[in-house]
């Protein structure tokens, strides 16, 4: 209930998609790439984004392969009953070592530290079957939209400020031919700067390019 009322504050466009989807993680993945197309940005830009979700896919892939692949029950099942009768048969063999003491009173002690260590060493590795149960996922995951929000905040910032003291830029207009670009790639009548120029034509030679 907490991820559909936080998925329907944060993405309330697509949020009934991700909450209905079948896999979440493959959903959110498929949605931020579609986000990256739509941002208006040079698509050589797009592409170094893009890069960066599959690097996420990749490292989410390897967290679902954990999370699907616990250790057998049955591995489980007979450390504990191992461990059990280990324990249960321990007094027996502390009681000669100590028959020097009072009513071989030691023993109590010794055996409850060791069952204690034996135990704890136990239930930490039955934890450490599926960490995402035990790691503080919504406190990570918060602190990463903040540090997000902050980056588009900064940008929002810079690009205010670079619109206040930047001189008017010239206007350039691009038209595009169909049946052109099939033989030279594009044609285009622009003025400008002579970086606008170069921006351009290393547009125009990827596209013929490629």
């Amino acid at each position: 209930e907490q991820f559909k009322r936080d998925v329907r504050e944060r993405v309330p466009d697509i949020a009934e998609g991700l909450i209905t989807a079948r896999h979440r993680p493959t959903k959110a993945t498929y949605e931020l790439s579609r986000a990256i197309q739509e941002l208006p940005i040079n698509y050589l830009r797009k592409i170094e984004v893009d890069k960066s979700v599959v690097i996420y896919c990749d490292a989410m892939g390897a967290c679902d392969r954990i999370f699907t692949s616990p250790v057998p029950l049955m591995y489980t099942r007979h450390t504990a009953r191992f461990l059990g009768i280990w324990m249960l048969t321990l007094p027996f063999a502390l009681y000669k070592p100590f028959e020097g003491t009072w009513n071989h009173w030691v023993e109590v002690p010794v055996a409850c530290v060791i069952a204690f260590f034996l135990f704890g060493i136990e239930e930490l590795s039955i934890q450490l079957e599926e960490p995402f149960s035990i790691l503080p996922l919504d406190n990570i995951v918060g602190g990463i939209g903040k540090s997000a929000n902050e980056g588009l905040e900064w940008h929002i910032e810079n690009e205010k400020a670079n619109a206040v003291h930047a001189p008017p830029q010239p206007q350039i207009d691009l038209i595009y031919d169909p049946n052109t670009m099939v033989d030279r790639g594009y044609t285009e009548t622009f003025t400008g700067s002579d970086y606008q120029a170069a921006d351009l034509a290393v547009e125009r030679s990827w596209t013929n390019g490629s």
